[in-house]
């Protein structure tokens, strides 16, 4: 429930609920914060269940300070508009991911604050070690590539940019939502993964 205005799961009902239903391990990954990691953190241990601590960033293209931005629904149903920051899952795998986390996160907040918290390539690619990096949802850079005139060189030329930041640390995202831009975007996530490693 820190991802204001877009979730309703509070950190202590999704531990017990996954507790109770046998899930050995969670993550989270609040929106352009992480004010929820340390509920979140206290409540796996206290209940000794694993977890990965991470955030849903907001990457924009170009630099994070521009007042350039334009907002879509969360389906990018954008027609000929153009999104200027995209979604990019983050995830701590060690404590410099987790202190480079940090910092991005601070960045974001004081120099990149318009409508979102936002972070630039520049800023991601000095701070990405000790992360991994996950394609994002329908409102991450790859699926808006998928909707391109030419899709195929469009998401290659995206996934080969997240690639060349994170190596072997950057995976393709597949998510079942039955929603067909996201079933468009998982075939061309299973080319691509093929294609890059």
């Amino acid at each position: 429930h820190y991802s204001l205005l877009d979730s309703v799961i509070k950190v202590e009902e999704g531990v017990k609920h996954c507790l109770a239903n046998g899930i050995s391990s969670l993550a989270i990954t609040d929106h352009g914060s992480m004010g929820g990691i340390v509920n979140f953190s206290d409540i796996c241990e206290k209940n000794k269940l694993p977890f990965i601590v991470g955030c849903e960033a907001y990457i924009s293209v170009g630099e994070h300070n521009s007042k350039d931005f334009l907002e879509v629904d969360s389906w990018g149903d954008e027609g000929s508009k153009r999104k200027t920051n995209y979604h990019l899952t983050l995830l701590a795998k060690n404590l410099e991911g987790y202190l480079n986390l940090c910092r991005m996160s601070y960045i974001a907040h004081t120099e990149g604050f318009y409508y979102k918290p936002r972070v630039s390539f520049g800023t991601l690619a000095k701070h990405s070690k000790g992360l991994i990096a996950l394609s994002g949802c329908l409102g991450g850079m790859l699926a808006s590539a998928a909707r391109d005139e030419d899709p195929i060189k469009a998401t290659r030329e995206v996934a080969q940019q997240h690639k060349d930041i994170f190596d072997e640390d950057y995976y393709l995202e597949l998510q079942s939502h039955n929603i067909p831009a996201q079933i468009n975007l998982n075939k061309h996530c299973i080319a691509l993964s093929k294609e890059l490693d």
